[in-house]
């Protein structure tokens, strides 16, 4: 009897732990500050977005809009505006690069330019006042006289993903006395549809706001992350 006394005693005296109880360094469970230390959760990892309006990224030919004219030069700046929010971005959005198609080229050298814009947009023009410039780039692009789609020159720029991001594509044609195409630059288009409108300017043919174009749906996309 008095070793069966001895027993019940030594295991009432005895606490177990469940799976799953937590025990502090002193081996104290459940006492404040006890169990492992908290571990911060990685951040999310940047998400890729790509900002297109245009149904397709391809070039079709016969679509491209430029200034024809007899001037030596002529000016031509294709653009876009984006809300990258309306594409699922939230917090801020960081453009990588400009993304465009070319449907001719010989000696170009193109300027890729982004913007901030506090102004209206999908109507028919934007207001260069409105304008604010983030960042630009350029680059020589290869000569070509077949369209192209998948040309890109890199621009690194951040916004609010709430506000309107503008993407311009720039170059100028340039020929000789004889109307003899020495430089050209035509960006690429097509007819596939697209959800806003693509504008155009060029201070040679008169069209020194950006205008909306029908008929023309220009490649241009912004490529980046949020």
């Amino acid at each position: 009897m008095r070793r069966r006394a001895l027993v019940l005693i030594a295991l009432a005296a005895c606490r177990f732990h469940a799976p799953g109880d937590s025990i502090d360094a002193a081996g104290d469970d459940d006492a404040p500050g006890g169990g492992d230390a908290a571990i911060d959760a990685p951040p999310d990892a940047p998400r890729e977005l790509v900002l297109r309006e245009g149904a397709s990224s391809d070039v079709a030919a016969g679509h491209a809009v430029f200034c024809h004219g007899a001037q030596l030069e002529r000016d031509n700046a294709w653009l876009r505006a984006f809300r990258p929010a309306d594409f699922g971005a939230t917090g801020t959005y960081r453009a990588a690069e400009v993304r465009f198609g070319a449907e001719q080229s010989r000696g170009a050298v193109v300027t890729a330019t982004l913007y901030a814009y506090d102004g209206a947009t999908g109507g028919s023009q934007l207001d260069l006042a409105r304008l604010t410039p983030l960042a630009t780039n350029l680059a020589t692009i290869p000569d070509s006289d077949n369209p192209r789609a998948g040309l890109s020159i890199a621009v690194a720029a951040s916004i609010a993903a709430t506000d309107v991001v503008v993407a311009e594509i720039a170059a100028t044609d340039a020929q000789n006395a004889q109307m003899i195409p020495i430089t050209y630059f035509h960006l690429g288009a097509n007819i596939a549809g697209q959800t806003a409108p693509s504008y155009y300017r060029s201070s040679a043919c008169g069209i020194a706001t950006p205008s909306a174009q029908g008929g023309a749906d220009f490649v241009i996309e912004i490529g980046g992350t949020y």
